[in-house]
């Protein structure tokens, strides 16, 4: 995938992408998130128990994701944009950089449980050891997130070099960043998944991009 415009500066909880553009530096956990649990249309039952409210949000569709980011005057990233905030401008295989992953890392390679809340999922933030090089938390592991873009297997192979904005059309939607359920394989920072945009996918979070200040 091409890498955005190398310009990388911090402000608070925000990395900017490129010139203008910023993305989260951690997920959304559910306390957030269910603040506007009307507006999204997300389950208001997620995240309602005391020791869930620091996990990342999942469970809900790309619809919630864009309506929860659109409620909050944000967007979802796109997906160059997350690629970048997880590779940095040296194209690393993982978001903290080439070495193979571990538990220290990232949340992954768990079975399910009656209760992910409490028992599968970590607390946003939880893997310091695993952030990228500016500092973006939980790119890789515990929950996928939704971006912007449509699914187009071949889509980069003629994309633009800088700021690609995804296909125009599609079926489904991209996640990225795999899940507590995934392999090793799905916390490369390429890595890529894909569901239905209706879909509540049951390991799918959300991360808000947003443009200027």
């Amino acid at each position: 995938m091409s890498i955005l415009h190398p310009t990388t500066r911090l402000k608070g909880p925000l990395l900017e992408t490129s010139p203008g553009r910023w993305l989260r530096r951690m997920s959304l956990a559910s306390l957030f998130v269910m603040s506007c649990a009307a507006a999204a249309s997300v389950d208001s039952r997620r995240g309602v128990e005391a020791e869930a409210r620091k996990q990342p949000v999942i469970g809900i569709s790309w619809h919630a994701a864009d309506a929860y980011c659109r409620w909050a005057r944000k967007r979802l990233p796109t997906e160059a944009e997350w690629e970048k905030a997880a590779r940095t401008t040296d194209r690393r295989t993982y978001p903290w950089g080439n070495n193979e992953p571990t538990f220290a890392h990232a949340n992954y390679a768990q079975g399910s449980s009656g209760n992910t809340y409490g028992n599968s999922l970590r607390p946003v933030g939880s893997y310091p050891a695993g952030k990228s090089s500016d500092g973006v938390y939980d790119m890789a592991g515990n929950a996928s997130e939704w971006v912007s873009d449509w699914y187009n297997e071949s889509y980069y192979a003629a994309s633009p070099k800088s700021n690609p904005e995804g296909p125009s059309r599609g079926l489904e939607k991209v996640l990225r960043g795999g899940s507590f359920q995934g392999s090793s394989l799905s916390l490369k920072a390429a890595s890529r998944d894909q569901s239905f945009p209706g879909d509540k996918a049951r390991l799918a979070g959300v991360r808000c991009a947003q443009d200027g200040f």
